[in-house]
């Protein structure tokens, strides 16, 4: 296995970590804060002074975003090989995976471009109602995550099950991951919740993927 390949699997543990853990990531949302909670019925000059407050981190948080797009995009082409080697060229499940990772992607320039905008200005005067859209943006976001990763946990687990390339835990995890996935997003009614066990996935397949034949990903014939 050559070491493009075992970065390419790699890659998404970048991603998956900073859409996790970094300021300004989907997981703070687009809600900084002070030393207080801002939420959708506070008043936009409370938000707004939270924005400027924290349009640094921010902006960082926006730039590091770049790179973890690039990253996101690299793990999903290498999760698109992987699947395509293990279910034949004329399956239709690998190209659905790339298509939930380039979504995926989508998604995150989309928050990292709120993100420069959020933080362009170093006070919002007495024009604050713009950023209530930030905020309400970032209470419901997350949401949107929902479809991709299901794409992504669908194809990936129907080509695990059926070819048997990839490993026996690997195969049971992610077969129930997606069923978690699907009980926040339907029966729920969180799709929101869908970045828990979608975020899980990615850290396992990364996991896998890098590890390679015979160790963590095994091709069939």
């Amino acid at each position: 296995m050559s070491l493009i390949d075992r970065a390419g699997g790699l890659a998404g543990l970048g991603a998956a970590i900073y859409i996790l853990f970094l300021p300004g990531c989907i997981c703070d949302l687009w809600i900084p804060t002070i030393g207080m909670d801002v939420g959708p019925e506070d008043p936009s000059a409370l938000a707004a002074k939270a924005f400027a407050a924290n349009g640094e981190s921010v902006r960082l948080s926006a730039y590091f975003g770049l790179i973890a797009v690039f990253l996101l995009i690299m793990f999903f082409s290498r999760l698109h090989g992987a699947l395509r080697d293990a279910s034949g060229p004329s399956s239709w499940l690998p190209t659905m995976a790339l298509a939930g990772g380039v979504l995926m992607a989508g998604v995150l320039l989309v928050e990292i471009g709120l993100g420069f905008a959020s933080s362009e200005l170093s006070s919002y005067g007495e024009e604050t109602q713009v950023v209530k859209f930030f905020v309400l943006w970032g209470w419901n976001s997350a949401n949107l995550l929902a479809p991709p990763f299901a794409m992504a946990l669908v194809s990936t687990t129907l080509v695990a099950l059926s070819a048997k390339a990839f490993p026996q835990w690997y195969r049971w995890a992610s077969a129930a991951l997606l069923v978690l996935l699907l009980l926040t997003s339907g029966v729920l009614r969180a799709p929101g919740l869908a970045i828990v066990p979608g975020m899980l996935w990615m850290f396992l397949t990364s996991f896998v993927l890098a590890l390679g034949p015979n160790r963590g990903l095994t091709q069939t014939p």
